[in-house]
């Protein structure tokens, strides 16, 4: 369980502990590890052959030693510095298609040196940063609804190379606090 790096969210931790404990998950308490520690979800990138973490405002480097702990027999876990002020977690510009795939906005590149030195990784550039932020569930993508048509075209690409499901959603409500997909999203392998 994380250590948010915002107090409004902690309240979050306690329910989801709760949850991952009934379904009779391993949970280590990263408060328990290292009470400076400090992690938010939004930081962790797990593309299925490395885990990237974001060192920002509200992720540590005590946070990323947690998780590096916690998952480093299972997969290698890198620390991603975040340089921009104006990005608040790293899947604010940077999610993955598949495990061979990362997808970013235009103008965000520098983020990737050590994602891509890491794992021969194929960059998927957008005009829109919002379609930088999709989740794939099972072999489909849930990307926010845009306006922007050479964005669209090239995710629908992308996901027609690569055999996945492309479902449009409309999140204006969300936008308008600057809410993203992946911050409405726990994914469990259950």
């Amino acid at each position: 369980m994380t250590n948010p790096g915002h107090d409004s969210r902690c309240g979050e931790v306690t329910s989801m502990g709760d949850i991952v404990q009934q379904l009779g998950m391993r949970v280590v308490d990263m408060k328990q590890e290292d009470p400076k520690a400090t992690l938010d979800g939004g930081d962790v990138l797990n593309t299925g052959r490395h885990m990237y973490v974001g060192l920002s405002n509200r992720t540590n480097s005590e946070g990323f030693r947690v998780l590096e702990k916690a998952f480093g027999e299972y997969t290698k876990v890198i620390p991603v510095q975040l340089s921009s002020s104006s990005v608040l977690h790293l899947k604010s510009v940077v999610t993955h298609l598949d495990d061979e795939t990362l997808l970013v906005p235009v103008g965000q590149e520098e983020i990737l040196t050590n994602m891509l030195d890491s794992g021969g990784y194929e960059c998927i550039k957008f005009p829109d940063k919002r379609l930088a932020n999709v989740v794939v569930v099972n072999g489909h993508v849930l990307a926010q609804e845009i306006a922007c048509e050479e964005s669209k075209n090239i995710l629908e690409v992308a996901c027609q190379e690569r055999s996945l499901r492309l479902h449009w959603l409309d999140m204006s409500e969300l936008a308008k606090v600057d809410g993203a997909l992946t911050c409405c999203s726990v994914l469990l392998d259950i």
